[in-house]
């Protein structure tokens, strides 16, 4: 069904049984009912999850469909869905957290110095601008050995 969207696209997201993107003119695209989302406009980012969807426009507000965020949250550049909770990238490089349940929380305060995030369903992991990357949450598997990854040098 994804064959027949636009190639005006500018950013996409995945979430689980979920697909959507941004149009350049700041429409949202949903490949699933539940993760859309037509009354937002003027986007410049979206994220989805089954049964919500998020979307930051140029101006760094963010909207939600299917979730309440946190009212609090301003200056916002990229919104990352998750399975458990939704992290914010501010235009300050600071990485914030909500998550649905208390017991799903990873970060006990919000982290600076961030530039990218990335949001799985046991655990998170940040990019800081020295290029570190950190992960909190489950390694039980070794997913969050990462303390020698320096991604910038």
């Amino acid at each position: 069904e994804l064959d027949s969207w636009p190639d005006d696209l500018v950013s996409i997201s995945a979430g689980s049984y979920v697909v959507a993107a941004v149009r350049k003119n700041g429409e949202m695209l949903s490949s699933h009912e539940s993760s859309s989302a037509p009354e937002f406009r003027g986007l410049y980012s979206a994220a989805v999850q089954t049964g919500y969807a998020l979307g930051v426009t140029e101006d760094g507000t963010p909207f939600s469909h299917g979730v309440s965020l946190p009212e609090n949250w301003k200056d916002i550049v990229i919104l990352y869905a998750g399975t458990n909770r939704i992290l914010a990238l501010t235009s300050g490089r600071t990485v914030l957290e909500y998550a649905f349940q208390e017991r799903d929380r990873l970060l006990d305060e919000p982290q600076d110095h961030v530039i990218a995030a990335a949001n799985g369903a046991t655990h998170i992991a940040l990019l800081f601008d020295d290029g570190a990357v950190r992960c909190f949450g489950s390694s039980s598997h070794g997913e969050c050995d990462t303390g020698d990854w320096n991604l910038l040098g």
